[in-house]
């Protein structure tokens, strides 16, 4: 999931680049605005979601270590 949302945000971030690049200045369109959107949103969700990812499996290292030292 982490990787699904950082590259769609990252392939709308380029084509928004490269769409003001070539001269489409009105992003009033129809699917324009939630193109334009994605990177605003997609990317900090990314980086949430790495954190929980990170998280998740420091406490699954540490309750291994845990029950490990245990046996």
């Amino acid at each position: 999931m982490l990787i699904g949302v950082f590259a769609i945000s990252i392939v709308a971030l380029f084509t928004v680049l490269i769409a003001t690049w070539a001269g489409a200045v009105d992003f009033g369109g129809s699917l324009w605005p939630v193109v334009a959107m994605t990177p605003y949103f997609g990317l900090p969700i990314s980086f949430l979601l790495l954190f929980a990812l990170l998280i998740i499996a420091t406490v699954r290292r540490a309750r291994a270590a845990r029950r490990d030292d245990g046996v």
